[in-house]
Order: C-alpha cells, then sequence, then structure tokens
C-alpha cells in the first residue's frame, strides 16, 4: 500500500502532487504575487497570530509591542501588495 499526499489549492480547488506547486499556483493565480511574496505573507500572518497568542497568554508592554509591530509589518506587507481587499486564504486559520 502506499501513501500520497494531495495538496488543495483553497481558493478553486485545483489537485497538486506538490505543496510548492500549489502554493506557486495560487500566489500567482488567486492573489497575482511571486511564490516569494506569497510565503513572506503567509509567515508575517503566522507571526501576528502567535504574537497575539502571547498576548492572551501573557499580556505585558512587551508582548503588546510586539504584537502590534506584527500586526503594522502585515498591514504594511498587504497594503504594498494590493491584498487588503482580498482577505487571507482560510487555511491560514
Amino acid at each position: 500500500m502506499k501513501i500520497r499526499s494531495v495538496y488543495i489549492c483553497d481558493a478553486c480547488g485545483r489537485f497538486f502532487d506538490q505543496a510548492s506547486e500549489c502554493e506557486e499556483h495560487e500566489a500567482a493565480t488567486h492573489y497575482s504575487i511571486s511564490a516569494s511574496s506569497y510565503l513572506k505573507w503567509k509567515q508575517l500572518f503566522i507571526s501576528a497570530s502567535h504574537a497575539g497568542t502571547h498576548v492572551g497568554v501573557r499580556r505585558n508592554p512587551e508582548t503588546v509591542k510586539a504584537f502590534e509591530d506584527a500586526i503594522k509589518e502585515l498591514l504594511d506587507f498587504e497594503e504594498k501588495h494590493c491584498l487588503s481587499e482580498l482577505g487571507h486564504p482560510s487555511n491560514w486559520y
């Protein structure tokens, strides 16, 4: 028996054998950005999410500042690449 991993585009449902192919497709087709920009966007989103969790667990001036900085960096990136209106892919949540 063999196990096969399949990656599915969150926006259109297209199937891919490689995660990198799926990310390139989503970036170019649905968000009109490069694959490296897409990965950077995903990294910023995850960083902001983690910073928010840290504020929830341990609220102090340092965690609040880190959260605000992460959100600002994410919003600046989205504004620069005209991504604010599109929203995040649902599989990032």
